[in-house]
């Protein structure tokens, strides 16, 4: 019976590769082979999942800021049923919420509609599909969520150069770019 023994690999890196591997090695305590695979779990755990990199780089942006939540689908959907609908004070707060946010994505280089909506489709409110240039269509993952998601996206883009219309349609929004 045959047992299979490990791989010994070599790996070149070039200095800044060799930096990082260095800080990961004292910053973990663990050893640099039990960091390379670590980070070959975590690679193949992507692409098993089919997980887009700008995906995971977006969310751990998020995690690292502080400012975000994840909240399951539930949690979400119990509170746009309770805020959700028509009530102006929380819909202006979402509204001026995102008026902020424009200015945080301008600085981050995403300077088209396209690019923003890109970006906020990471953060799992919706998978934005494109139709043709300059419309979208966003299937909201919580139904609920809508009438606050449509305050956000018109307080961001009425502070881009972009004018667009948004439209509501049985759990979906429709984001047209009117230039």
């Amino acid at each position: 019976m045959s047992k299979d023994l490990p791989k010994r690999m070599s790996v070149n890196l070039n200095e800044e590769g060799s930096a990082m591997l260095e800080e990961l090695h004292k910053d973990f305590d663990i050893s640099r082979s039990k960091v390379f695979r670590k980070a070959l779990e975590l690679l193949y755990e992507v692409n098993v999942k089919d997980i887009d990199a700008d995906t995971i780089f977006d969310h751990l942006h998020l995690l690292n800021e502080r400012k975000h939540l994840a909240l399951n689908k539930e949690m979400v959907q119990a509170a746009g049923e309770e805020l959700g609908s028509e009530k102006e004070e929380i819909n202006d707060r979402f509204y001026e919420i995102g008026n902020f946010y424009w200015r945080e994505y301008e600085e981050m280089g995403l300077k088209s509609i396209e690019d923003v909506l890109i970006h906020l489709e990471n953060h799992n409110w919706f998978r934005a599909i494109k139709k043709n240039e300059g419309k979208f269509t966003l299937d909201l993952r919580v139904e609920e969520s809508c009438n606050l998601l449509k305050c956000f996206l018109e307080g961001v883009f009425d502070q881009s150069p972009h004018e667009i219309e948004l439209e509501k349609i049985r759990g979906k929004i429709l984001v047209k770019k009117l230039e």
